[in-house]
Order: C-alpha cells, then sequence, then structure tokens
C-alpha cells in the first residue's frame, strides 16, 4: 500500500497505466480503434481493476492475467477510462451485508 501511495502521488501511476491503455488501440480508416490485446494491456488492465475497486471476492471480479488460445484470447473488458466497467463490480446481496454486520438504511 505504501509503494502504490508513492507510486501514485509522484508519478500519477494510474492515469499512466490508463494512458497506456488509450494508447494501446489500432486505429482503422473508420477512425473506430479496437484494443491490442497483449501481455502489457493485459497487465496493466488486472492492475487498474485492482486499483479502481475494493472489497474481496464477493465485491468485485478480478480479470485474469492470462490469455487464453482460440478465438478470444482475453473476454474481459479492458479498462481506458474511470470509472470501471459495472462487469467488474458485483453486486452484493443483501443477506451477505447484514450477515457482515453493515446495517441496512
Amino acid at each position: 500500500m505504501d509503494s502504490f501511495l508513492l507510486l501514485e502521488s509522484q508519478y500519477n501511476l494510474s492515469e499512466l497505466l490508463l494512458q497506456g491503455q488509450r494508447d494501446n488501440v489500432t486505429e482503422p480508416p473508420s477512425g473506430e480503434g479496437e484494443f491490442i490485446i497483449d501481455g502489457l494491456s493485459v497487465e496493466r488492465n488486472h492492475i487498474l481493476v485492482r486499483i479502481g475497486t475494493v472489497g474481496g471476492p464477493y465485491e468485485r471480479r478480478l480479470p485474469s492475467r492470462a490469455l487464453q488460445k482460440g478465438n478470444d484470447p482475453y473476454p474481459w473488458p479492458i479498462v481506458s477510462t474511470y470509472p470501471l466497467p459495472k462487469y467488474y463490480i458485483l453486486d452484493v446481496p443483501k443477506t451477505l451485508r447484514t450477515k457482515q454486520g453493515i446495517k441496512d438504511n
């Protein structure tokens, strides 16, 4: 946590990662590019989701850090702006919230 806070305050780490994602887009003649999926974009995506969401396995969905074989090597939504795609944020069931001591309003 201390390392992240230092990197964020000194170098604006999350913005550097987001810019890296935005720079990793093809530019076809139509003007609507697609993300280039490679090892770096996958790792940046994983880090950005970890930075942008809080909680444990019942509160967020973390993307894989590996590419898969086949037609869709990375089925996860790529993060290039905040807020994160809703795909990564899980809706915590009401029963789970009350078991953990969080009171309903």
